[in-house]
């Protein structure tokens, strides 16, 4: 009795068996072995018997590929075959292998004809979803059927299930072409997201931990040594830097082989939880260059001296010192640094030059008194080298730096010849004070009534005192409820002044020889009183008449306005305007005051002239203080303000 082989059914004939017919079973089978080798048919899928109810070419209703049980030949028997559809398949279209209990190797082609991509689903047995496989429209397929029984039975994809290949596996290629790849994985889908993919994964079965490697491509090659050394001259590695579920981070390193030694050239990753790219990770003489158009040193580093370099790909001295920052051009590509900002308010751009005392990058410590906060250096060749500086403009701290304050200077500095450091030609102080020609203009008041001048056309211009200039001093009001008895200058006890620069400051015998005051509409609180006026050599003011004189008046005082009286009618003062000389000596000091002024009358309201008089003290001091009072009451309003003729900027005399 014959038996069947358990995939194609080919029939075994028992010995004894067909005797005198035995030759149509094995043609039959010849045929059945010819088509399961390598036998090609192309199938109209739709001309297909179908199984079950529904729809027909549905899951409960598939297309079944026969393959006859008692060794007739059958569609089924085919190694390759290529699907076809006589009408537009609408959805994915199933196809089941008859057989049961056969295992078999298909090659399929899905060529079906549909409106949007289908797939011909492929089982046997009883279909379930996890034991089908799919031919997408398009798709060469190599499928197993495994013929384990109806409800267990499963086809698989022989491309994605085979097992893993444990061992390493070499791809030769003995042709001559040097661009000629041993290995290519082609995609024919048209979607616009798919394509070939490589994929290279790590142990599946277990939780990834930072710093595991992931895989990597090695380009080697081998040395010249007497026996030649296989060598990594190149590699990419994949590694986690962070496994962490929801957070998770890669990295991506560039590996290339630098004299001997495998360096780290480029870094995709991150750090503290920033992602970043990284050229020279490993703080090696690794230099990074972008190549323009035509300048080839466009943009780069020079690790070797760590600097940053644009025009250059070579770091050299330029003014005092080698800079971190390093830009240099030529005829075809100026030098330069361009701050554009652009906005619709009234900001422009900024370029800071700062300093911090701290020795660590990121730390703060306060700058000190005489510090350099920065400095704008011009050099030039000297026929060897560019250290060398023809001037500078620097910033220095000038004064005690406190919270939101940096109290600042800024020099300008130039380079005389046949030096070869600049000296300071200008200083602005933090008070504004200037220097011109001098580092060190005077400390208090600045220049203050000095002029710039030169001696000659090849002189550098310095400060001189001016010989007519009048220096204001100090000014006294009697205003918003302050009503003085008096009006005090030079003294440090004046009670009702603002605060004065002092009494040896107001009286200068060294800087001032003559003093002028103004009286300003001086209106006192009584009606009908006299402006007057006493001084002082040492503190006190005179209360008897020994050591001065007044004309027509033997008192402690001299009044200004002698036969006139001043009125406050209509709130209208007394002007006048008083000069006298001080002289240095301390013998036969003379103050002269030529009197003349106007005051309101009391009963039109009229200006009218006071009387003018020529007062003189002949002291045996220097004046120190003078006030100024009426003879009866004190001062509603009005004001005194005192100024100083200054010497001679030549005057050699006291």
């Amino acid at each position: 009795m014959p038996t069947y082989t358990p995939s194609n059914n080919i029939k075994k004939i028992g010995t004894g068996d067909e005797s005198g017919t035995w030759g149509d079973s094995t043609n039959n089978n010849f045929d059945i072995i010819d088509r399961a080798a390598n036998g090609f048919y192309t199938l109209d899928i739709q001309t297909l018997d179908t199984t079950g109810s529904g729809t027909e070419g549905s899951s409960s209703r598939p297309y079944v590929l026969p393959l006859s049980a008692s060794a007739l030949l059958s569609i089924g028997h085919y190694k390759a075959i290529r699907l076809i559809s006589s009408g537009s398949l609408s959805a994915d279209t199933y196809l089941k292998l008859e057989g049961d209990n056969n295992a078999r190797v298909y090659m399929m082609q899905n060529d079906t004809t549909s409106a949007e991509s289908i797939s011909v689903v492929v089982f046997q047995g009883t279909f379930s979803a996890s034991r089908s496989a799919e031919v997408a429209q398009g798709q060469f397929a190599i499928l197993f059927a495994d013929g384990s029984g109806a409800s267990t039975s499963h086809v698989r994809h022989v491309t994605e299930d085979l097992s893993p290949i444990t061992k390493p596996v070499t791809i030769r290629n003995a042709s001559a072409a040097t661009t000629a790849p041993q290995l290519t994985v082609e995609s024919t889908n048209t979607g616009s997201v798919s394509g070939p993919f490589v994929e290279l994964e790590r142990n599946p079965s277990e939780a990834g931990a930072t710093n595991d490697f992931l895989g990597g491509v090695l380009f080697t090659g081998y040395n010249d040594a007497g026996t030649p050394e296989k060598i990594i001259y190149g590699s990419v590695l994949g590694k986690i830097k962070s496994p962490t579920d929801g957070s998770e981070n890669g990295e991506l390193n560039f590996y290339m082989e630098s004299g001997g030694t495998t360096l780290s050239f480029l870094e995709l990753g991150h750090a503290s939880a920033q992602a970043e790219a990284v050229v020279n990770t490993a703080g090696a003489d690794v230099d990074f260059r972008v190549e323009g158009d035509t300048l080839p040193n466009l943009f780069g580093t020079e690790a070797s001296t760590d600097k940053v370099l644009a025009g250059t790909g070579a770091a050299r001295i330029s003014g005092p010192s080698s800079h971190l920052v390093q830009v240099e051009g030529d005829s075809s590509h100026p030098a330069g640094i361009s701050v554009t900002q652009s906005q619709t308010t009234t900001a422009g751009p900024l370029l800071t030059l700062a300093k911090s005392k701290n020795g660590t990058i990121g730390s703060s410590t306060i700058v000190a008194d005489g510090d350099t906060l920065g400095t704008i250096s011009f050099g030039g060749d000297d026929g060897e080298d560019l250290a060398n500086v023809g001037a500078e403009i620097k910033t220095v701290v000038d004064g005690t730096p406190d919270l939101n304050d940096i109290p600042a200077a800024m020099e300008f500095r130039t380079t005389a010849a046949t030096e070869s450091t600049p000296t300071t030609r200008l200083k602005i102080y933090n008070d504004g004070a200037i220097g011109v020609g001098t580092a060190t203009p005077s400390s208090t008041g600045g220049n203050d009534f000095q002029i710039l001048t030169s001696r000659g056309p090849d002189a550098s211009p310095q400060w001189l005192r001016s010989p007519t200039a009048m220096e204001f001093i100090h000014e006294i009001r009697a205003e918003g409820g302050n009503n003085p008895s008096e009006m005090e200058f030079g003294l440090p006890n004046a009670q009702f002044l603002p605060a004065p620069r002092g009494a040896i400051r107001m009286f200068n015998t060294s800087a001032f020889q003559t003093y002028v005051f103004e009286i300003k509409n001086l209106v006192p609180m009584n009606s009908g009183v006299n402006i007057r006026a006493q001084v002082s050599t040492n503190g006190v003011f005179y209360d008897n008449g020994a050591n001065y004189y007044s004309e027509n008046v033997a008192t402690d005082f001299f009044q200004i306005n002698y036969t006139g009286t001043t009125h406050n009618t209509s709130g209208k003062g007394f002007t006048q305007g008083l000069t006298f000389s001080n002289a240095s000596r301390n013998d036969n000091i003379t103050a002269v005051m030529p009197s003349t002024g106007l005051n309101a009358n009391g009963s039109s309201g009229l200006l009218e002239s006071a009387s003018t008089r020529a007062m003189a003290y002949f002291l045996d001091a220097p004046i120190l203080g003078i006030q100024f009072y009426f003879s009866s009451g004190a001062i509603k309003t009005g004001s005194i303000a005192m100024y100083g003729l200054r010497k001679s900027f030549d005057y050699t005399g006291d």
